[in-house]
């Protein structure tokens, strides 16, 4: 309280906001702890992120744009276009808190560490043979869900989370920046779009249903396919790419 009281009889009343609705950047982007309480979030903090360079906030937009909140971009970035997605996933989301590694080598891992690095090893794998396959075929490519196991921070984690009373999944999805300098992404590598791109409100209803099936391999299984959105036709017969050697 100042000296003299508050000009004009003012009292301001201080209190806290409930987190799980209004969000610092790790309930949100990385707990997605309104998802596990199931309350609707007010509005969020870009915090807690490790992608943004010296020239723009890269790391900032990227997380946007997962949760379908950047609305700068123009419409013609969801109403046009070829793209090839990757729907390959090494895990799977069982309940907004649970989810579960799909790799018996990922699962039976002892330690969070080394389940985490050989899980970000084979999603790079993917991504850069994503990257590859979307540039011979003409398309851009649509980003899968990216899963960490370890969390990241500034300072010592506790169990591979940032502390041990967080509640969250593990594996969870975990932003871009967890894993991948997005600077040195957006400055070097083909344009992309986000896991959600296709999940996006804005996105033009026959862009979305213009599919066709794309498998890698003679002996690729179901779940291992990818999908190029869109073809020249929503009914186009599925196409078998043949194993390379990069």
């Amino acid at each position: 309280r100042p000296k003299g009281g508050w000009a004009g009889g003012v009292r301001p009343v201080l209190g806290t906001f409930p987190i799980a609705r209004v969000s610092n950047g790790h309930t949100f982007f990385i707990q997605k702890l309104h998802d596990i309480v199931g309350v609707p979030p007010v509005c969020v903090h870009t915090t807690y992120q490790y992608g943004d360079g010296d020239k723009y906030a890269y790391g900032k937009r990227e997380r946007l744009r997962d949760a379908g909140l950047w609305l700068v971009d123009p419409a013609s970035r969801y109403t046009s276009g070829s793209y090839l997605q990757l729907t390959s996933s090494l895990a799977r989301q069982l309940s907004p808190n649970k989810a579960e590694l799909l790799l018996p080598a990922l699962r039976d891992e002892a330690h969070c560490v080394m389940a985490h690095l050989k899980l970000n090893a084979l999603q790079r794998q993917w991504l850069q043979v994503g990257f590859l396959l979307a540039h011979a075929l003409g398309r851009t490519l649509v980003l899968p869900p990216l899963w960490c196991v370890v969390d990241r921070f500034w300072t010592i984690l506790d169990h591979c989370l940032i502390g041990s009373k967080v509640e969250m999944s593990r594996p969870f999805v975990c932003p871009l920046d967890h894993s991948f300098d997005v600077p040195a992404m957006t400055a070097q590598l083909p344009e992309w779009r986000e896991h959600t791109f296709f999940a996006s409100q804005r996105i033009a209803p026959q862009l979305a249903a213009s599919t066709a099936p794309v498998r890698v391999g003679a002996a690729v299984a179901p779940d291992a396919a990818s999908s190029a959105v869109p073809a020249p036709a929503a009914s186009a017969p599925a196409a078998a790419l043949p194993v390379v050697t990069l």
